[in-house]
């Protein structure tokens, strides 16, 4: 049994015990991958799915915890253009902080060529005041500084304009910064601010603790949140929270995005139809 990982621009990464596949659902085709180098194991790989603009090219990348006493992380990557997989050669030490992050996928953010982890819940402190990132382009890990930020607020990642945003909802007030990047140098700018109600705190609150994934619709200035079984709506404009379903299993909240990658221009690749 095959499950969601991760949807980029139309093209759904599946998940299964013993194989990858890229799955389109506007073409209803999917691809199996060749198996990855490294051992598939759910406690110690997480893999991603990702786009490189410049080479229009689709990666699918492997995440390996190696050594948990060293904090080292081994990585595969699959380019769709090639149709093979390639072991980065070199191990990948990262903070002891973000060691576990690279064990969650969901709440992760892809933004212009990039996957970005969720920031931590934690109190404010040196090592939650970055985001981890991999670049598909590059193959690097990286490092992010979030915002200037208060030490209570909470701290939500998703996408405005196809760029990185950042959510922070404290007792007092609500924001979002969106980020700019400029010769490799991150900017920040304040998107949206406005104060916070009772209502509203609780309501984010109780998605601090949660795995979530978050989709905003400019055109109205609604955030829909996905926290476990739950479906959950915030408008910006109105200062509003509304739950709009319990106990539903969601595997993906996000636009749907026609696409005919799979179809064209990749020949001797096996692809089976879904119907």
């Amino acid at each position: 049994m095959a499950y969601k990982s991760c949807m980029i621009h139309g093209l759904m990464l599946m998940e299964s015990y013993d194989e990858l596949s890229l799955w389109n659902p506007s073409i209803r085709k999917s691809l199996v991958l060749p198996s990855c180098p490294f051992r598939f194991d759910f406690l110690d790989v997480r893999c991603l799915l990702g786009f490189v603009p410049s080479s229009k090219d689709y990666k699918v990348v492997f995440f390996k915890l190696v050594d948990m006493t060293a904090f080292a992380l081994g990585i595969a990557i699959y380019s769709l253009h090639d149709h093979h997989w390639r072991v980065k050669h070199n191990r990948f030490q990262v903070p002891k902080w973000c060691f576990e992050e690279f064990r969650w996928i969901k709440g992760v953010v892809f933004a212009r060529g990039t996957v970005y982890w969720r920031p931590s819940q934690r109190r404010w402190s040196s090592e939650s005041s970055e985001l981890v990132c991999f670049d598909f382009d590059v193959e690097e890990i990286g490092y992010w500084k979030l915002p200037d930020m208060e030490d209570e607020m909470f701290r939500f990642l998703f996408v405005v304009g196809g760029s990185l945003a950042v959510l922070g909802v404290s007792s007092v007030r609500s924001c979002i910064w969106v980020m700019e990047k400029n010769g490799g140098k991150e900017l920040w700018h304040q998107y949206w601010e406005r104060d916070t109600n009772f209502y509203v705190y609780e309501f984010f609150n109780d998605s601090s603790y949660t795995d979530y994934e978050i989709l905003y619709i400019e055109e109205t200035g609604i955030l829909f949140i996905q926290s476990y079984k739950k479906l959950m709506a915030y408008n910006i404009r109105t200062n509003q929270t509304h739950c709009l379903g319990k106990s539903i299993p969601l595997i993906y909240v996000g636009t749907y995005v026609e696409s005919l990658v799979l179809h064209k221009g990749y020949k001797g690749a096996a692809f089976t139809l879904h119907v």
